[in-house]
């Protein structure tokens, strides 16, 4: 959705008297209409693609987005589908690239995400799997190369890594195991080169974030 755009229509909106608005294109094609009761959006406000073509529609109540948010790609194919309360994200989101591969799936709540997001390449490939709590990533944490092999895989707390992480090379070799706590290494980690060598000068104890012993 071109925020700016829809920006520039809400301000004209909003300087217009009740009723139903529309803009248009230079060609005369309508770009947006939507409807105005004392002096704030209501109920559906839609965008075109210049051919006419469903682009966006929003939900609105009362001048707040509140209800269901669609928008398509100039095919008509879906891009965007997701609900909004009080002006909050909120409820099942998912997007689509323009190939129509699914690219994420996300739940909200309040506005903040909450459980399982799921991220994918478009090539079909998932990318990510991310625990969420109040807003911010907590438990397990999956990432993933485009061909499907593991990148990372771990646990968060508040958004920061906390807890065993490993991590791999694009070609499946080990290049990682150990701890974070609050974002920093912490406890006994292990790292390993490109030749797939064990890196002494790196794996040792950690606390905080400092290498036991290292100045």
């Amino acid at each position: 959705m071109a925020r700016a755009g829809l920006a520039a229509a809400l301000l004209l909106l909003c300087a217009c008297s009740d009723g139903t608005r529309v803009v248009e294109y230079p060609n005369g094609q309508v770009w947006s209409e939507a409807k105005l009761v004392h002096g704030l959006q209501q109920g559906a406000w839609r965008t075109y693609w210049p051919d006419g073509t469903p682009k966006s529609l929003e939900t609105w109540k009362d001048g707040v987005l509140d209800g269901d948010y669609r928008a398509w790609w100039s095919d008509g194919a879906p891009r965007v589908e997701g609900t909004y309360t009080q002006g909050r994200m909120d409820e099942q989101w998912r997007s689509w690239f323009e190939n129509g591969q699914i690219e994420s799936e996300e739940f909200w709540l309040d506005g903040r995400r909450e459980g399982t997001s799921t991220m994918w390449f478009e090539n079909g490939q998932v990318s990510s799997i991310t625990d969420y709590a109040n807003g911010q990533a907590h438990g397990d944490m999956l990432t993933f190369y485009v061909d499907g092999r593991p990148e990372s895989e771990g646990t968060m707390a508040g958004g920061e890594l906390d807890g065993p992480w490993r991590r791999w090379s694009e070609g499946g070799e080990l290049r990682f195991d150990g701890k974070y706590e609050d974002g920093k290494l912490h406890g006994y980690c292990r790292f390993w080169s490109d030749d797939g060598e064990l890196d002494e000068a790196r794996t040792g104890n950690y606390v905080h974030g400092r290498r036991a012993g290292r100045r």
